[in-house]
């Protein structure tokens, strides 16, 4: 196990416009990380995609983030906010297709799968690469 400064010398925090900046949520960015530029996110829908879809998210952040303001979702409520907003989503999202077959239930776990590896992938794994460099290795 490498410490000190060799182990500085392989991990780097990220840099902004670099290869691990979060991408989501819009505009809002966990502590230490920086906000991503307009342009970097989400590159797995199309930009046409995301025009469209952009509006009603920007509306449901600032719902959201006016609900923790005034305190009617507090701080210990927002796991259970996006819960809701998460499973009317998928809810919604599948119900279009009437009723509902395993292969949706199927569908709907992976792109939870895929969220939570993305999260892991863009947020978790940088924070934890910085804390390593703050507080040494395991």
């Amino acid at each position: 196990m490498r410490t000190g400064a060799a182990q500085r010398a392989t991990l780097r925090r990220p840099e902004p416009g670099g290869d691990h900046v979060p991408c989501i949520p819009v505009g809002v960015a966990c502590a230490g990380t920086p906000i991503p530029k307009k342009g970097r996110l989400m590159p797995y829908i199309t930009p046409f995609q995301r025009e469209t879809l952009e509006p009603a998210l920007t509306g449901l952040l600032a719902a959201l983030g006016e609900a923790r303001a005034s305190g009617d979702i507090p701080a210990s409520g927002v796991d259970g906010a996006l819960n809701y907003i998460i499973t009317r989503l998928l809810h919604e999202a599948y119900a279009v297709k009437g009723s509902p077959h395993y292969q949706d239930f199927n569908a709907a776990l992976g792109v939870l799968e895929s969220v939570k590896l993305e999260l892991y992938r863009r947020y978790v794994a940088p924070y934890e690469d910085g804390k390593i460099l703050d507080n040494g290795d395991v």
